[in-house]
């Protein structure tokens, strides 16, 4: 039963847990489709376009505080657990208004005279409203019952790449944050002249809603001893690092497990030995030869790996965020369930950080390749940060729907805090990683 509407399903008697999943998924989902509607009437002024529900309840202010203390609390705590329990999120129809009108502003019924929405306020609507967008495209109800503006994933145009990359070397990626096209560009501060030429692509393409960042990476190594793994960059001076995980490699019938690492901590090695950090002299494994300390990230992404000596025994589990030790699989990459889907890391540093996703694929425009190599996370809770100096190398998990509490997805490594945005961190995504290892070793890399 769904709301007054009876549904009836009838499937093979194996396919039972499948169909009862569907419909939880359904009946949970229900009310969340009516507050993403209204949260996209709010943001787009559009009443019609893949909405579900065509009433006109009043908004007041009471409404407008409502929704905007539960977009801080749902931006920061919505995640994913089993597929039946979405019952973090506890939205109704009366607490989201639904209005027509220009994005940022709503109107009063009593005075009929607009609200304006701070930027503040606005940015916590947009956030709530794609994490709703999130959940719906990581649902397995089928498309056409989500809602038809979920499939908003924005993407960038090749020609406005190219323009970027020949416009200036400055410009380093790019990738949507929700709505907003961020273009990063590597000095602290950008000139007038740069950001007016930005414009000018932006207006060619019509594109207006778009933000140039300056764009300086703090990478996470550190000369503090502490958990995790250490290289000698001089005599007696050591960076720690976090080791990330273990993949294997196999040529005929023998087989060699591999420590993945960031790669601007490995190539800081100058003898290229890998050390547990705690424990002095502890010798863990070597560097591969592909590693060079005169290399840039415009020709490499930061990942590298360590082939672990025969005498080490290692934990090859991930930790779910619970803490609790766990299988992890490769994630299949699909930006669109990448959206403000909830992830976390267990780092050198921080034992248990936790993130947001809020940029699923961002674009090096200075790479010959052009791909979507970077994933951005942010905190999920502001004062607790997903990760510090220290935990660069470490993998970014996710919890598995389907395996909820026994599997985790991999999804991509710690490179280093975004400088220009507090609690936003750079990540490279793992599946391009594992290729690039290949590519420059000749060996197909496998995550444990």
């Amino acid at each position: 039963m769904l709301g007054s509407q009876k549904r009836t399903v009838v499937c093979l008697e194996e396919d039972v847990g499948a169909a009862l999943s569907t419909q939880l998924e359904r009946h949970a989902l229900a009310g969340i489709r009516v507050a993403c509607d209204k949260l996209y009437v709010i943001l787009t002024g559009n009443t019609t376009e893949g909405i579900s529900n065509t009433g006109e309840p009043s908004v007041n202010s009471e409404n407008v505080e409502s929704t905007k203390q539960r977009s801080k609390s749902a931006g920061s705590s919505v995640k994913d657990s089993p597929r039946q329990a979405y019952r973090h999120l506890s939205v109704t129809t009366e607490q989201i208004p639904c209005v027509k009108g220009k994005q940022g502003k709503i109107k009063s019924p009593k005075s009929g005279t607009p609200v304006e929405l701070s930027d503040t306020d606005s940015e916590l609507i947009e956030r709530l409203y794609y994490e709703f967008v999130g959940l719906f495209n990581r649902s397995i109800l089928p498309e056409d019952e989500k809602p038809s503006h979920s499939e908003c994933l924005y993407k960038i145009d090749k020609t406005i790449l190219q323009e970027l990359q020949e416009l200036s070397n400055s410009i380093t990626s790019c990738g949507y944050r929700y709505s907003t096209l961020h273009v990063n560009v590597n000095v602290k501060t950008t000139s007038d002249d740069l950001k007016h030429s930005i414009g000018h692509v932006m207006e060619k393409h019509n594109i207006t809603k778009y933000s140039v960042v300056p764009s300086v990476i703090q990478e996470f190594s550190t000369c503090n001893v502490g958990q995790g793994v250490r290289v000698e960059y001089v005599k007696n001076e050591f960076y720690t690092g976090t080791l990330g995980g273990f993949a294997y490699t196999s040529s005929g019938e023998s087989k060699r497990d591999w420590a993945i690492l960031s790669r601007h901590f490995a190539k800081s090695s100058f003898d290229r030995k890998l050390y547990v950090a705690k424990q002095e002299n502890m010798y863990i494994g070597e560097i591969m030869k592909e590693v060079k300390d005169d290399e840039t990230n415009k020709e490499y992404l930061d990942i590298a790996a360590a082939s672990l000596d025969d005498n080490i025994s290692s934990d090859k589990t991930y930790v779910t965020e619970k803490n609790e030790s766990v299988q992890g699989k490769l994630f299949s990459y699909d930006a669109k369930k990448l959206m403000c889907l909830p992830v976390h890391i267990k780092g050198a540093k921080t034992e248990l950080g936790l993130g947001t996703i809020s940029v699923p694929e961002q674009i090096a425009v200075q790479n010959d390749n052009l791909d979507e190599n970077y994933i951005i996370v942010e905190d999920r809770e502001e004062g607790n940060a997903f990760c510090q100096e220290g935990d660069s190398g470490a993998i970014v998990c996710a919890e598995n729907p389907d395996k909820y509490g026994e599997e985790v997805h991999l999804i991509s490594m710690v490179m280093g805090e975004n400088m220009s945005k507090k609690g936003s961190y750079t990540t490279v995504r793992l599946d391009k990683g594992l290729d690039q290892l290949k590519s420059l070793t000749n060996k197909d890399f496998n995550m444990y």
